[in-house]
């Protein structure tokens, strides 16, 4: 209180001070504009000097009263500090009461909730635990109904099956036993053509047979002859011939059809393919090859004669595996034709190889 009255007093002096000084200035002034008299000066002078003294005075004054003001301010603020300090630790303990009190609140509800959250969770585990068990009963006794479901159709498809199976089983056994038998049959007639083929004279036989047998069927009795000599002045007379129109004179034209089977070479040629013996296959093929070629050469001298017979003859084998055998040898077949002049036909292709030379008109359907 006493520091706020001390505040207009210094206030008020400095004003007098500036008041004063600013007078004795203007003054001043007027006197040094006016040339003034001396006295004025003097007194202006005293007027100056006094204003120094009651500025010292003053300033004397004001000292006093600010180190009294220190001196009040320093003990108002130690004891403003002290009873700052005395209620920051009364504040500080009651917080501090408050904190602990609040963490003992807090740590007793923590408490009641961990402890809540464990019998809920034990709660939830004896739950799970119940559900889970009735869930795996449950899945437990379907699995057993669906498992006796599958077995109990298995053993039905199975037994069907079975059934079905050795049914088919018995079937094709009693298939397998007669064509055993029938295999036996046939291996007794295969022996039995073998031993007829064993004979050369026979072997010749069997193909004049099946030549007879193949022109019997597609040509008319006096378009063929037998054993008929096509070479004038010759005794060698050919198996087969068909009579052609060809001549003006009204002479038949004969197409020379002779029989050929070579069935040693060709017997040599299976057993060496049975065997796989590529040298002994070659061997075989090439005499095979080497034997038709004699046979139609043979053919060639002994029954073509144009314009008596056609310029070419046919070599007739009874044989369609052989047939191939021939057509498979490489050139074989041209070489015949380019330089022997005769054809070779198997058992199915000598009506549609005679048509496709245009030399053996299809007789049956003339009639």
């Amino acid at each position: 209180m006493d520091t706020l009255q001390i505040y207009p007093a210094l206030s008020l002096a400095l004003n007098l001070v500036l008041a004063c000084a600013v007078i004795g200035i203007v003054l001043w002034g007027l006197a040094r504009a006016r040339l003034a008299s001396s006295a004025l000066i003097q007194a202006i002078e005293r007027l100056h000097e006094d204003n120094e003294r009651l500025e010292r005075e003053l300033r004397q004054a004001l000292d006093s009263n600010a180190s009294s003001a220190r001196i009040e301010a320093d003990h108002r603020l130690g004891q403003m500090q002290s009873a700052f300090g005395a209620q920051l630790a009364q504040t500080t303990g009651v917080h501090t009461e408050q904190l602990g009190l609040y963490g003992r609140t807090m740590q007793n509800h923590l408490s009641e909730w961990s402890a809540a959250t464990q019998r809920g969770l034990a709660e939830i585990r004896l739950t799970l635990e119940a559900r889970l068990q009735a869930l795996q009963s449950g899945n437990e006794f379907k699995l057993d109904q669906m498992r006796a479901t599958v077995e109990e159709k298995l053993q039905t498809t199975l037994e069907a099956r079975l059934g079905e199976s050795f049914r088919l089983v018995s079937e094709r056994l009693e298939q397998v036993h007669q064509g055993l038998g029938e295999m036996q049959t046939l291996a007794a007639g295969v022996g039995d053509l073998k031993r007829v083929l064993g004979n050369v004279k026979v072997r010749g036989t069997f193909g004049e047979t099946q030549l007879a047998t193949l022109l019997e069927q597609v040509l008319l009795p006096d378009q063929y002859a037998v054993n008929q000599a096509t070479r004038p002045g010759s005794s060698e007379r050919v198996e087969f011939a068909v009579r052609l129109p060809g001549r003006g004179d009204g002479e038949a034209v004969w197409l020379p059809i002779d029989a050929k089977f070579p069935a040693e070479d060709y017997e040599r040629l299976q057993a060496a393919q049975e065997q796989g013996d590529a040298e002994a296959v070659e061997d075989a093929a090439r005499a095979l090859e080497n034997r038709i070629k004699v046979e139609a050469r043979s053919i060639r001298d002994k029954y073509i004669e144009p314009p008596y017979t056609t310029d070419f003859a046919i070599l007739f084998v009874p044989s369609e595996s052989l047939f191939a055998e021939i057509l498979r040898r490489p050139g074989l077949v041209d070489m015949l034709n380019r330089e022997r002049r005769v054809v070779i036909a198997g058992p199915t292709t000598l009506p549609l190889q005679s048509r496709r030379e245009n030399r053996l008109p299809n007789f049956r359907q003339e009639i």
